[in-house]
C-alpha cells in the first residue's frame, strides 16, 4: 500500500463505531426445531389443503394441436393398474408436479382391448376402461387440472392424454 491509501484507510477505520449491543445478533439459548417432511408426508399435505379447492375453477378439453408447441416435463404409465390404483398414482403424480412447477405432463392409459367378437376402435373411440376412467378423473380434478387432450400418435395416440397442470399459489 502506497502512504495514501495507508491515509485513506485509516480514516474509513476512525470513521466507523462498534455495533450498539441491541442490533447484535444474540445466539438462541434453545435450538430451533425443524421438521423434514418425507415425500410422502408433504404429497398428503398438498392433497388435503387443494382437497377445499374453489368452485369456480374447472377442466378443459382442448385440441392436441394446442400442446404441440410445449414440452413434456413428466410422464405417468398407467398400463396394467386397476382404476383404484391408477386414482392413487394420479393423486400423488399431479400433487408432486404441481409442487415442482411442472406445466405439462403426459398421462399414459393404454388404448384398452376391445371384447373378443366385437368391432375394433377408430380414431374417434376407444373402449379402454381405464383410458375412460382416467378422462372422467381429469375432470373431476380443476384444482390440478387446467385442460387435457388426446395425444399425438408419437406419444401414444388414443392411448395418452397431454394434461396442462394447474400451478400453486
Amino acid at each position: 500500500m502506497t502512504n495514501d491509501d495507508d491515509e485513506l484507510w485509516n480514516a474509513v477505520k476512525s470513521s466507523i463505531s462498534p455495533i450498539k449491543k441491541k442490533n447484535r445478533i444474540i445466539p438462541l439459548s434453545k435450538p430451533v426445531k425443524v421438521t423434514v417432511l418425507s415425500e410422502s408426508e408433504l404429497l398428503n399435505r398438498v392433497a388435503f389443503q387443494q382437497s377445499s379447492y374453489k368452485p369456480h375453477l374447472s377442466t378443459q378439453k382442448e385440441d392436441t394441436s394446442k400442446f404441440k408447441k410445449k414440452y413434456l416435463q413428466a410422464r405417468i404409465d398407467l398400463h396394467g393398474m386397476t382404476c383404484a390404483q391408477a386414482e392413487q398414482k394420479l393423486q400423488h403424480f399431479f400433487a408432486k408436479a404441481s409442487c415442482l412447477g411442472n406445466q405439462t405432463v403426459l398421462v399414459i392409459t393404454g388404448k384398452g382391448r376391445a371384447p373378443e367378437g366385437s368391432i375394433q376402435y377408430n380414431d374417434d373411440y376407444a373402449l379402454g376402461t381405464l383410458r375412460n376412467f382416467t378422462m372422467q378423473w381429469l375432470n373431476r380434478n380443476p384444482h390440478w387440472v387446467v385442460s387435457y387432450a388426446q395425444a399425438s400418435n408419437k406419444d401414444g395416440g388414443l392411448g395418452a392424454f397431454y394434461v396442462h397442470v394447474r400451478r400453486q399459489k
